[in-house]
Formats: C-alpha cells, structure tokens, sequence
C-alpha cells in the first residue's frame, strides 16, 4: 500500500485516541489514574469536555491502566427499578463489557484485569463462587482503558442527593500484580494532544498506544494486515516515522472527507425520518464508524443498553415565530429500569443556554397528554396514546398547558435533537414502535 493510503487509513484507525488523550489527560496530570472521580451535579451548557452529554444521569469516570496492577471496582446496592451501569471501554472507544441493572448485576467488588490470550469481557460469577471475593471479573482485552458508571436520577432533588449517595459510594482500588506487563502510563505518553497539530498527534498517539493496545474482536489474518497497513504508514518501534515527499495534510483532508461521505453507510432507518448508528459501541473492523463515533459521542454504550436516535436531518432551524412538534406515537416501551430523554444541542454538540435550564425532556418531565393528564401518572399502567414535545425559542413562552412539554431551543441557530431509549424493549428496533413525526409551523405562544 502507498504511504498515502496507508497514513489516510491509519489517521482513520487512530483518530479516536484523540478523544482519548482529551479526556486522559486530566486525569493523569492529577494522579488520578485508577481512581473513580464522581461527577455529582448534571451537565450544563458550560461542559465542554464531552460532546453531545446527557442530563439524565450522574457519572464516575476512571482512567485505568493495567500494565502493574489490576483494578477492584466496588459498585454499590442500587436496587431494581432504576437504570445504572458501570461501562468498560478500550482507548479507541470500544465498549467491550458492561455491569449494568439491565442484566440484573448485584451491588459489590468486580475485578477488572489484563491477561493476554484470555478471553475478554465480563464473566459474572453466577451464582457468586463462595472461594471468591468478586461478583465477577472483567478482561480487558487492552492494557488502558476507560471505565464510565452512569446512574439514573428522577425527578426530584431528594433523588438527586440520593444518587450522589450511590457515586460517591462506587470506588476502585489498585490491586498489585506478582509481574508487571508494560511501563505505566504517562503525560508523555498524551503529549501529542496539547503540543501538535491534529494529524501529527493522532499518528503520534497511535504510536505510542498500538503496541499496548493491540486490535481484537477480528480475525487472526486482519490483524496481520493491520499491522502491514500501520507499518507501512511509518509507525514502528513506538515512534512515527513521516514518509519522504509524504504531503500529511492532504492525507488528514482524505480521512476527514471519508469519514464525512460514510454517513448513509453508518447509519441505518428506524421510521419516521429517525436513523441510528449500526454497529453502536463495540466496532470490530468498522474503523470509519468508530472514528465517526469518537468525534462526536466518544464512549456510547452498546444498543442493548441504550439506542441513540437521531433525525435525518441534524441541522434544525428556527426563527422566533417557529415551532417543531415531535408527535409521539405512545410511550416508548421500554423495561421497568428504564427512561427515554429528546435532548437539544447546538450545532458543537454542547446544551443550550436558555432561563429555564431546561436541556430536555422525557418521562420524568410531567409531560402531559393533550387533554391535559400525565403521560407518566398513575393511570398510565393502563393509558397510553399520541402526545407531543414542543420545541420553539426560548424567548416565546408557550401556554401554560404547554409548559412541561415545551424543549426551549436558540432562535436563528442550528442545533440537533438526541432521542436516548435507555433499556430499550425489541419494539424499538424491530419497527414496531412508531418513532416521532416532526412538524414545523408557527409558534405557540400565550400572547
């Protein structure tokens, strides 16, 4: 393969370490790796360090590093009806093992580890082994990684003070290895990020992790070419070695135009003008949809824990005398933990700013049916039907009967809506469910 291609490929293959290095970084400059550090308050419009973040949940973040130590992970007794989950992933984004209450785990200690040729992923211990102190062990099927618990709040502050309870109870602990596998990881090791334009540090940093971070979940002879392809791209020996006459910046320009010209192959049709990104989460050889992800929604979970819906078109617009309505079939169904949230961004992927704080809405918002009575209330075991989201500026207060229901958006900008299914039911997925019709008309004001 040319050094052309094959740069183009591995800019490709290693731009998600990018978003890696972006969120590492902080943690090792802080000596904070293999620690859990909680984040007890919801994001807001100044949070910046993730794209596209949810408002429906309370999170622990860990960088961990295995090349001397495994990591116990304690997870605290959350209990049923509530959705939470402890997601594993490599550097690249991989989502490779999930604890979650979708699949009923229990509260306390798991190990996570390193072990070459051992199977990776998530071997609960069911029923617990009574020789053993773990609920179970996960396998990491890369020396670093990133772990991210998400645990639901409802919808009221003492539900909040009590998830804080369930974060700040979840820790992780380094536990000593008779033999070490690899130096440890280093601000070095990041550098790249913070002193180098794009394309250099994306190649540097895949320099720097490849070798530690080797590929799985392909075959044995795509691994073999694989590491054809990196070589000849120059990158050997823990280094990257530019190749003569090799012009980087037309080739950062290919990789980007391919990522941008793979949308309709990313992304498949739910209904409705609705689409989702197919696989999500755990990638193999998708290496464009992997990048793709990791520039816009680094560290997504797998479909069985949550399904990501996105309008066709993500580049909505409304002046002051505008409105959507999303026209909902019926709830969503979904299981008994879990809860669905529209969500609006602006066009970098961050919430919006608006009086009210109010970045979405979803079955813990009081939305109401249009006669006026909760779609979530105490009749709604047995009611369900047609009820609506308003999205419309900010500046034009809708009605009172509106209220709840109303997603305030920018006037004049572009921004995107993010519908999130956590725990989704097969209805979701296998055309079952009528997802939103999307309207645009007038506002709807009070005035």
């Amino acid at each position: 393969m040319s050094a052309l291609n094959a740069t183009v490929f591995a800019l490709q293959y290693g731009l998600p370490l990018y978003s890696y290095a972006k969120l590492a970084l902080p943690f090792v400059e802080g000596n904070a790796v293999n620690l859990l550090v909680h984040s007890t308050e919801f994001a807001t419009p100044q949070s910046t360090i993730v794209l596209l973040p949810n408002v429906d949940t309370l999170y622990s973040t860990a960088l961990y590093d295995l090349s001397q130590n495994d990591l116990q992970v304690t997870i605290p007794d959350i209990g049923p009806d509530r959705y939470w989950s402890f997601a594993f992933y490599d550097p690249f984004g991989n989502n490779f093992a999930t604890i979650s209450s979708i699949h009923n785990e229990p509260g306390g200690e798991y190990l996570l580890q390193y072990v070459e040729d051992v199977t990776w992923g998530f071997q609960p211990l069911v029923p617990k082994d009574s020789s053993s102190e773990y609920q179970g062990y996960v396998t990491s099927p890369t020396i670093d990684g990133t772990i991210l618990g998400r645990i639901l709040v409802k919808n009221d502050i003492q539900d909040v003070t009590h998830v804080q309870s369930y974060i700040n109870a979840s820790n992780a602990l380094s536990i000593p290895r008779k033999s070490s596998t690899s130096a440890s990881l280093t601000a070095r090791n990041l550098e790249p990020y913070s002193t180098e334009a794009t394309p250099l540090a994306i190649l540097n940093l895949l320099a720097n992790f490849f070798d530690t971070n080797p590929p799985f979940n392909i075959s044995a002879s795509a691994v073999e070419d694989l590491n054809t392809i990196i070589l000849d791209a120059g990158i050997y020996g823990g280094s990257y070695h530019q190749q003569p006459d090799l012009d980087l910046s037309e080739a950062y320009d290919l990789a980007v135009s391919a990522l941008q010209n793979s949308v309709s192959t990313i992304f498949k049709p739910f209904n409705n003008g609705w689409h989702h990104s197919v696989p999500q989460g755990l990638f193999s050889d998708n290496y464009i949809d992997r990048a793709a992800t990791a520039a816009t929604a680094y560290l997504e979970l797998t479909s069985d824990q949550v399904l990501y819906a996105m309008t066709e078109n993500q580049q909505m617009q409304l002046s002051s005398n505008e409105s959507y309505l999303y026209t909902f079939s019926g709830r969503p169904p979904l299981a008994n933990d879990g809860f669905w949230s529209l969500t609006l961004y602006n066009a970098d992927g961050y919430l919006v700013e608006n009086s009210l704080n109010k970045y979405s809405v979803g079955d813990r918002s009081n939305i109401t049916f249009p006669d006026g009575t909760l779609v979530y209330g105490n009749d709604s075991v047995t009611r369900d039907g047609v009820f609506q989201v308003l999205v419309q500026a900010a500046s034009v207060e809708p009605p009172k009967n509106w209220t709840n229901n109303w997603l305030p958006c920018p006037s004049d900008s572009i921004f995107s809506t993010t519908l999130r299914l956590y725990a989704p039911l097969a209805a979701l997925s296998d055309g079952t469910y009528q997802y939103p019709i999307i309207t645009k008309g007038q506002a709807i004001s009070h005035k």
